[in-house]
């Protein structure tokens, strides 16, 4: 999927939504990433996965006037072992994530949450890297993908490169997550907040324990908890609530508070109670 960052938010008084709105539109449909590639280097060319962000967009007037379907693609819908983890294709669905074994065996967590995300016509139209492209602050992805420290590859030119979830560049092939995380996911909250968290252990310890935020800001915010390192499962059991609270007071300000929604001070202390649910809950894994 095309690297651009696209939103389909809108702001204001409730624009008019309707197909008649759909402007007139140039759509290519190409076989090849070089030939993807070379198509949305056309002025105003944008990339169309599943589609339902971009069509959102179209029903309310907006860009682009050239489409560049990627479905025809062949390579990017499956999920796959790699070398650098599980790789997930551009094209492959939400559904296609919630039910692939191999997601379930290797990052236990992220397949049963994505499980619950959207509804039934979303799931088996959207995408994963759809959903993280839209840019929009109260999608899951970003923070799960942020938790899971997760890696884009992208296609640049004639090369192909891999950068972190926030960056992407050039034509979007799948996403790269790193074996051996425990993941879990709040969205209780959504769309004012969403709370990811991501354990790597060895040998009973924690290695690493990551949380992340969604919804609270533009961009999800990961970081994370070096007083969790080495801790075994009853330690960070016991310690949740400190180890969330200490997090929480470290987040910056949050700066995407749409007028009518709740505070900074509701936000910060709502992520820390989401944050310790989710700790314990990857304690007892």
């Amino acid at each position: 999927m095309d690297g651009t960052l696209h939103t389909t938010e809108a702001t204001g008084t409730l624009p008019l939504r309707s197909r008649a709105l759909i402007p007139p539109l140039r759509i290519l449909r190409p076989v090849a990433v070089e030939e993807a590639v070379a198509m949305l280097g056309l002025p105003g060319a944008v990339a169309m996965a599943g589609g339902v962000e971009v069509v959102a967009g179209l029903k309310f007037g907006g860009p682009p006037r050239t489409l560049v379907l990627l479905r025809r693609l062949a390579g990017f819908m499956g999920i796959e072992q790699r070398e650098e983890g599980i790789r997930i294709g551009a094209l492959a669905t939400h559904e296609q994530v919630a039910r692939s074994p191999l997601l379930r065996a290797a990052v236990p967590g992220l397949a049963e949450t994505w499980g619950r995300i959207a509804n039934i016509r979303i799931r088996h139209q959207g995408t994963l890297a759809g959903c993280l492209l839209a840019g929009l602050p109260q999608y899951d992805a970003p923070p799960a993908l942020a938790a899971l420290d997760a890696r884009l590859v992208c296609r640049v030119g004639h090369e192909t490169i891999r950068v972190p979830w926030h960056a992407p560049r050039g034509l979007v092939l799948g996403i790269d997550i790193p074996p051996g995380w425990r993941f879990a996911h709040e969205r209780s909250l959504r769309p004012w907040l969403l709370v990811s968290a991501a354990v790597y252990g060895v040998q009973g310890r924690v290695r690493v324990l990551r949380l992340a935020v969604g919804g609270a800001h533009r961009r999800a915010i990961g970081a994370d908890l070096p007083e969790a390192e080495t801790l075994d499962a009853s330690g960070l059991a016991r310690h949740a609530r400190a180890l969330a609270e200490a997090w929480a007071a470290r987040l910056p300000e949050p700066d995407h508070l749409p007028p009518g929604t709740p505070g900074p001070c509701w936000r910060r202390r709502a992520s820390a109670a989401l944050a310790a649910r989710l700790i314990a809950r990857l304690a007892d894994d």
